[in-house]
């Protein structure tokens, strides 16, 4: 097994571990495995519940959140599956690295349109790489 694969093996594991331990534990356990995750290496390419590959970064709070569950603003994610059809269009304003945007995409489909802005220049070269 590489290196590469023992880190997400035991990420997958540790993640799988911290959602049956108590509240008291899971913040301890929780904030242990981000501080190896940094410490190892920075980025991490990973999926979504919805099935797009994002590579996240373990030092950013949401990048943390989609690299553990796959899902950023679990509820606004919830209601954007509701609302768009294939074909509609979807605006994300402060796409951020594109979670929502690639959501939005994949849910309007190719008859759809999809917008993202994004005024950082530093975020918006990680959002047009996860576009890409």
């Amino acid at each position: 097994m590489s290196s590469r694969n023992l880190v997400e093996f035991s990420h997958r594991a540790a993640i799988r571990m911290i959602g049956s331990l108590p509240p008291s534990l899971s913040v301890f356990s929780f904030r242990s495995v981000n501080y190896v995750l940094r410490r190892l290496k920075k980025d991490y390419r990973t999926r979504t519940y919805f099935g797009a590959s994002i590579r996240c970064n373990a030092t950013d709070l949401i990048q943390t959140m989609i690299l553990h569950f796959g899902v950023w603003e679990p509820n606004i994610s919830r209601t954007i599956e509701r609302i768009l059809k294939p074909g509609d269009a979807f605006l994300d304003i402060e796409a951020n690295i594109g979670y929502h945007t690639l959501l939005g995409s994949r849910l309007v489909g190719p008859a759809g349109r999809v917008i993202a802005i994004e005024a950082s220049p530093r975020i918006f070269d990680v959002l047009a790489r996860h576009l890409a």
